[in-house]
């Protein structure tokens, strides 16, 4: 068995796809890709394939790391946006070798800062990260739900937002959003959104970035001198409504 680790520079989406599609059959998420929509994801978490890892056993595809950079304040940081491997190659050490491959290409160039995200429930994923050298540094929660639009009303003081009108705002958050939530990210694919907004005083009260298509929310913000007044609540029902 000959393994091979290589950057993903100058491969074509429909591999790629391929590849993630394949390592991701049975998941106890349902993921699957099409080209275009890896490639909204490419754009939005600023995926760099000179920075992503492909495994190949005896040359074929076997496993990938896809790796979003991103300057933030003047500093270069990295973020997983993918692993996976092919069920018939999973204990092989895999991931292990694909990281240290990816984590040499990163810090020649200086990229010392590097974060994933890891599902709680993937013991087997996070003990490789873990014996990588990542380690816990917060948790996220995820909330789903399925909506009956038909209960819900339109707010009369809600106004559609401009991206413009977000960026310009100065936001102030109490925790850093994750990556795929990051304002850069929004930024990228702002022509998908939809921005809500309530303004008091002039200025962005609350505000609501959602995906219509989709209905994930990306940002539910309230600034602080207006909660418990009913804002997010609002916001959100009138989106239920749409």
């Amino acid at each position: 068995m000959k393994v091979g680790i290589k950057t993903m520079s100058g491969l074509g989406l429909e591999l790629i796809v391929s590849l993630f599609n394949k390592a991701f059959e049975g998941y106890f998420i349902p993921i699957r890709f099409n080209e275009h929509t890896l490639a909204d994801k490419f754009r939005a978490e600023n995926v760099m394939p000179g920075y992503s890892a492909i495994a190949y056993i005896d040359e074929i595809p076997a496993g990938f790391i896809l790796t979003g950079i991103e300057n933030r304040g003047g500093v270069q940081h990295a973020y997983n946006a993918g692993t996976g491997v092919v069920a018939e190659h999973r204990g092989q050490g895999l991931t292990e070798q694909m990281y240290q491959f990816m984590l040499d290409l990163l810090s020649k160039d200086g990229i010392k800062f590097h974060q994933l995200e890891v599902i709680t429930k993937n013991e087997t994923a996070r003990k490789v990260y873990e014996r990588v050298g990542f380690s816990i540094a917060r948790k996220l929660l995820c909330l789903r739900s399925v909506i009956d639009p038909s209960p819900y009303k339109h707010h009369p003081g809600i106004i559609e937002l401009s991206a413009e009108n977000i960026f310009s705002e100065q936001l102030s958050f109490d925790a850093v959003p994750s990556w795929q939530n990051s304002m850069e990210a929004v930024s990228r694919m702002k022509d998908q959104y939809r921005f809500l907004g309530i303004e008091k005083e002039g200025r962005a009260a609350g505000i609501m970035i959602f995906t219509p298509s989709s209905g994930r929310i990306k940002y539910l913000y309230v600034a602080k001198q207006w909660r418990r007044q009913g804002i997010g609540t609002a916001l959100l029902n009138h989106a239920f409504a749409l």
